[in-house]
């Protein structure tokens, strides 16, 4: 049984953004032809690539490897007559061979290439490159909602809807309601998507790429990589043109205060801030106004959080950071009054420190920070929570005092070794991350915070994985990642989960949602590639019988097709496809399908010489 858990993203404390790097070479000529989108000395795919992440050095390689997944659907195309039967082919067999299962958030090129997951956007950009030398008019189009492709067949524009093999000049009135909202997803009706569907703006290739620059900020900032963020959005914004320049901001902006929302109410609330602080360091104008709205509520959510712990020093911090954003609110008073209340009955033996009422750039905040950071110390063995809090408030009063950041650190440590005792892993995370920032104040030691954190999610995935919860134990792993990234004990045990959870999907028939995981498992462990071929062949062939047992053929040739694609040297799928093609070949024969006949005969066997008479004699 597969344990589901929630969608909650993967996050890591990243540190302020406070300069962006330089343009390299490639997004210095990008840039600068951002306003004609020209492609002067690239090409589309390298910069879609750039744009997905991938490091400008390791782009020839990436390219090399999408344009040989995109070969075998190229040749297809280009063994048709006539610029509709080239581009309705190429969709087809692109289907066939690349584009897998559609995925919302699947932008990134090299993640389609790798796994076969893919979106509007991504599809549409595959698509014009693959088409670039068989058809002559293609050219990327949004809508306020959708990406796909025009063409020009006969003088007529032509869509072509790329996330659907038969989406060749489609009829859209027949799309299922279903079709709209798998493609629309959650934060946009059926009927809202299909009236921006007649709000068409065909773009330069340049600008699809800064869709994909911004997809992938927002997907950055989510998992907590705020400077990556900041710099994918710099880049995209520099290549953006028309209506989709104005669209993205508007997009941009709701969609950070939406995601920020969806992490409060996951109980993320620091992320929730990152978040928004990202989107406040390249927004203007009436955006930044509700982005600092959001901001303000946030760090309202901050203290009461910080409250329900009873980090009442952390409450006020939030309430202050509140009140400067100019948010006025009943609660956000209330919670200063109690805060300062408890704070001062939790003080009560530090009196002599003179702390209460101070502030940072108060006269004698840094004795009382000293002396508090004493204290702390001094409650260090016998009570822990209480020598926190003084740490906190001494840090607090003198934020760059090695005093009170060693006072903080050594307590944090203290009560992270007792959370992971425990097994809280969250808790030791969240303790961890607070002091990472102050770890420097124990030089020439070090502080092994990264270590107490990976450690504590990796012994936890033990339970789940014993219990084949790949979910759990997949999450638990991934976390400890975030902590121990060279750890290849962690790295092994993730491909194991991985390969686990592909391996059951794929029993399940599910060959599609099986590949990512596999693929991921491949990617961590190179000795489970063998494992994963005969899993995915075999899920294939799977999938083919059941088609074959009813006669499907045509669905027999694409499973086992794309099962090739994964296990090339399968000899039982290569048989199967033979056996398939005559089968549906000699259906068509009966049927006198002969124009359908034709696109097949290149892939007969030649030495079926009784099918070929008969082809010759009925289609010549």
């Amino acid at each position: 049984m597969t344990v589901l858990l929630p969608t909650l993203l993967l996050a890591l404390a990243a540190a302020p953004v406070t300069s962006l790097p330089p343009l390299t070479p490639l997004e210095r000529s990008l840039a600068a032809h951002a306003r004609d989108g020209q492609l002067e000395g690239t090409t589309l795919l390298d910069a879609g690539l750039l744009a997905s992440g991938v490091p400008e050095l390791e782009i020839p390689a990436a390219a090399q490897r999408v344009r040989a997944a995109l070969a075998p659907a190229i040749a297809r195309a280009k063994a048709q007559q006539g610029e509709a039967a080239r581009g309705r082919t190429l969709l087809l067999a692109l289907h066939e061979t690349v584009l897998r299962r559609y995925e919302l958030g699947a932008t990134a090129l090299d993640h389609v290439e790798r796994t076969g997951e893919y979106n509007c956007l991504s599809s549409a950009l595959l698509y014009l490159v693959a088409a670039e030398g068989l058809l002559t008019s293609a050219r990327g189009v949004v809508t306020p909602h959708h990406a796909f492709v025009h063409v020009t067949i006969g003088g007529r524009t032509v869509d072509v809807e790329t996330t659907a093999s038969a989406g060749f000049d489609p009829d859209r009135a027949r799309m299922t309601r279903a079709q709209v909202q798998q493609l629309a997803g959650d934060d946009v009706t059926p009927e809202a998507f299909l009236a921006g569907l007649k709000q068409v703006e065909e773009l330069p290739s340049l600008s699809l790429v800064a869709a994909v620059y911004s997809n992938r900020a927002i997907a950055l900032a989510r998992h907590g990589d705020t400077a990556a963020a900041a710099l994918a959005l710099d880049r995209g914004a520099r290549m953006a043109t028309g209506a989709l320049q104005r669209r993205l901001a508007d997009w941009r902006a709701s969609l950070l205060s939406k995601g920020a929302k969806d992490l409060v109410d996951l109980g993320r609330h620091d992320d929730a801030r990152r978040l928004l602080e990202l989107g406040l360091e390249v927004t203007e104008g009436s955006h930044r106004a509700v982005l600092t709205k959001s901001l303000a509520i946030v760090h309202h959510h901050l203290g009461l959080a910080s409250a329900e712990r009873k980090d009442w020093v952390g409450a006020l911090e939030h309430v202050e950071r509140a009140t400067a954003l100019g948010f006025q609110h009943e609660g956000l008073a209330q919670l200063k009054t109690t805060s300062l209340s408890q704070l001062a009955a939790l003080e009560g033996t530090a009196g002599r420190c003179r702390a209460e009422g101070l502030t940072a750039k108060s006269p004698g905040a840094k004795d009382a920070a000293a002396c508090l950071a004493a204290l702390a110390t001094e409650l260090l063995e016998r009570d822990t929570p209480n020598s926190l809090q003084h740490a906190r408030r001494a840090l607090q009063l003198a934020p760059n005092d090695v005093r009170a950041e060693s006072a903080i650190v050594f307590a944090l440590d203290r009560q992270a070794r007792q959370e992971s005792n425990a097994s809280r892993c969250e808790e030791v995370e969240a303790l961890v991350t607070e002091g990472l920032p102050h770890a420097h104040a124990l030089a020439p030691q070090r502080w092994d915070g990264r270590r107490l954190a990976g450690v504590c999610w990796a012994q936890r995935s033990r339970v789940a994985f014993a219990a084949a919860k790949w979910d759990v134990a997949g999450y638990e792993l991934k976390r400890a990642q975030l902590f121990l990234p060279g750890d290849a004990q962690i790295a092994q045990s993730l491909a194991r989960v991985e390969v686990n959870r592909g391996i059951d999907l794929a029993n399940a028939g599910a060959c599609d949602e099986a590949r990512p995981h596999l693929v991921a498992a491949v990617r961590g462990e190179a000795a489970l590639a063998d494992k994963v071929t005969a899993t995915l062949g075999g899920c294939a062939g799977q999938r083919a019988s059941k088609a074959a047992a009813t006669g499907d053929w045509v669905t027999v040739i694409a499973e086992v097709r794309r099962g090739l694609r994964d296990a090339p040297k399968d000899e039982g799928l290569q048989q199967n496809l033979g056996v398939a093609l005559h089968n549906q070949a000699s259906a068509l024969l009966s049927a006198g399908r002969c124009d359908e006949l034709r696109v097949l005969k290149p892939e007969l066997d030649p030495a079926d010489a009784r099918l070929q008479a008969a082809i010759k004699q009925v289609c010549p």
